[in-house]
């Protein structure tokens, strides 16, 4: 083989580079797009491919391009007929020499169709002289449903029944280029639902709404009948149905509606008042009786009052000495009225008493009385006394003052209330002798004393001057000690007749120890005595320290 030579021929000096044809690494940009559909007409998605080549090879001046293609995703997929021509977008892209970027735009089909939110997905795939980036080689784009929807509110108007009226609001949203229409009913529901007669008309109501093309509110007005029937809250629903055209979504279609009863009531307060009684005058317990809800005439009631608890009062417990009664009587406009009870004050000392103010007779009968009771109590404010129970024929019992002070402060020695059944009294108050003659042996006698005083048996007449044997006192009190004494109760002996003497007129008289008993309360000692006087006298010798002062 020759050799071959360029005659002539300048060969150019420096350093050449062979081009790589590897291809470019292509991505679209963004890689999601959200949009909402029209009613009309086209809405463009527009998508950026771009390639990227080799700073070092400069692989972008070479022509290339790849391919694409759209398919349905998500959860609710885009169907062919979302796009133009009703069929997926597919196609290829292509670059020309060093062109790096090129616009992929995917067409959807506006409608007014009432459907959920689409998605679609965009694949990109090599083609001439490139490569699919691994991490932006795929886009998505979904369609935001725009269509005409209609939803009443609010969804709950609690009133009282004299409102008279239930205002509801249906709106329309998106658009509907030609009229709406939705027919509209009340039917009654829940635990007591409403009935036609609760209604104007005495029906049930229903309509028909219909909106133009440019309004996108319209009210449904419930009229409710007033009464002053007493009965429970009464609840309906309101229910849109039947919407033309049939693809508006009716979005929020019943509301419900509470009808509150408003009739009228009494009620008496405050439930209870607790007062001392007072020593004189008159204690006046007063009561508030308050109307609610509206009545449009006269409204009366009665109240009267009676014993009640433990220790019921009674009529001589109050003013006039009669249980108080009477009635109350509103105006339409008058929303409360008084009771005043008198209590009458005295010094008796009694238990705590009890009485109950009550309301009836209503009028009108559809005035409900929600509390229709009060109580009221008398606390007894009064000096303590001592009960002393005696069983007796006919007996003197001498009551004395006490040598020592005994009594509370301000309280001076007195008797009240002497009580023997069947007998007869004679005596007063302090140092008195009282006769006893209840008919029966033994018996049962109430003497009630304040701190101060004292009770005992009668002494008998002194013994003779020489010797002779003095009357004996009078009968001795038996005490039951098991259950009739208590509290630091005192008891004395002594007072006797005297006993015969052993020489002469001189002689000391002695006294007896058996035939006189006392009794005399202490103070704070809130204490009951049973004395019972039984035919034997025999209590056994007690020692009166206080003898000489008998």
């Amino acid at each position: 083989m020759g050799k071959v030579t360029f005659a002539g021929v300048k060969v150019p000096q420096g350093t050449f580079s062979v081009i790589d044809g590897n291809p470019a690494e292509v991505s679209i940009d963004p890689v999601t797009i959200t949009q909402t559909e029209g009613d009309a007409g086209i809405l463009n998605y527009t998508y950026t491919i771009s390639r990227i080549g080799n700073p070092l090879l400069n692989n972008v001046n070479l022509k290339g391009n790849l391919t694409y293609v759209v398919t349905g995703s998500g959860a609710n997929p885009a169907l062919a007929t979302d796009f133009i021509g009703d069929s997926f977008p597919s196609g290829t892209v292509s670059f020309e020499k060093y062109e790096e970027t090129k616009s992929l735009v995917i067409a959807v089909k506006n409608d007014n169709v009432i459907e959920s939110d689409k998605e679609f997905t965009i694949t990109l795939s090599a083609g001439v002289n490139t490569t699919i980036s691994l991490t932006a080689g795929a886009a998505t784009g979904t369609i935001v449903n725009n269509d005409a929807s209609l939803a009443i509110s609010p969804t709950n108007i609690t009133q009282t029944e004299d409102t008279i009226t239930w205002t509801y609001t249906v709106t329309k949203t998106g658009v509907v280029p030609f009229t709406t229409t939705i027919n509209w009913a009340v039917t009654g529901s829940g635990t007591n639902p409403a009935t036609a007669s609760d209604f104007i008309g005495n029906a049930l109501p229903n309509g028909l709404l219909s909106f133009s093309s440019v309004e996108t509110t319209k009210q449904i007005v419930i009229s409710v009948n007033a009464d002053t029937v007493i009965e429970n809250d009464k609840e309906f629903t309101v229910t849109l149905s039947g919407v033309s055209p049939t693809n508006v979504a009716v979005t929020t279609s019943t509301a419900t509606g509470v009808i509150s009863n408003d009739d009228a009531t009494l009620a008496i307060s405050p439930t209870s008042i607790v007062q001392d009684e007072g020593d004189s005058g008159t204690t006046t317990y007063t009561y508030t009786v308050t109307k609610t809800g509206v009545v449009p005439f006269t409204t009366t009631v009665d109240w009267a009052v009676t014993g009640s608890g433990g220790n019921p009062a009674t009529a001589s417990d109050f003013v006039g000495s009669v249980l108080p009664s009477g009635s109350l009587s509103f105006s339409s406009v008058e929303t409360t009225k008084q009771i005043v009870v008198n209590v009458a004050g005295d010094v008796n000392y009694e238990a705590d008493q009890e009485f109950t103010v009550t309301l009836s007779n209503v009028s009108p009968g559809t005035v409900t009385l929600t509390t229709a009771t009060a109580t009221g109590t008398i606390t007894e404010d009064d000096a303590e006394q001592f009960n002393i129970t005696l069983s007796s024929s006919t007996n003197n019992y001498n009551l004395r003052t006490a040598v020592d002070n005994l009594g509370y402060s301000g309280v001076g020695p007195a008797i009240v209330n002497v009580t023997v059944n069947g007998g007869v009294i004679i005596g007063s108050a302090n140092n008195s002798t009282y006769a006893f003659d209840t008919g029966t042996f033994p018996a049962t006698s109430t003497i009630n004393i304040t701190n101060n005083g004292r009770i005992q048996g009668a002494g008998g007449a002194g013994g003779g001057a020489n010797g002779g044997g003095g009357a004996d006192g009078g009968p001795a009190l038996r005490v039951q000690y098991a259950t009739s004494v208590t509290n630091n109760s005192e008891i004395w002996s002594g007072g006797g007749g005297g006993r015969a003497g052993s020489g002469n007129s001189t002689n000391t008289k002695t006294q007896s120890t058996n035939n006189k008993r006392e009794l005399r309360p202490i103070p704070s000692s809130n204490t009951q005595y049973t004395i019972t006087e039984q035919p034997t006298m025999d209590t056994g010798p007690i020692q009166d320290p206080d003898v000489n002062q008998l």
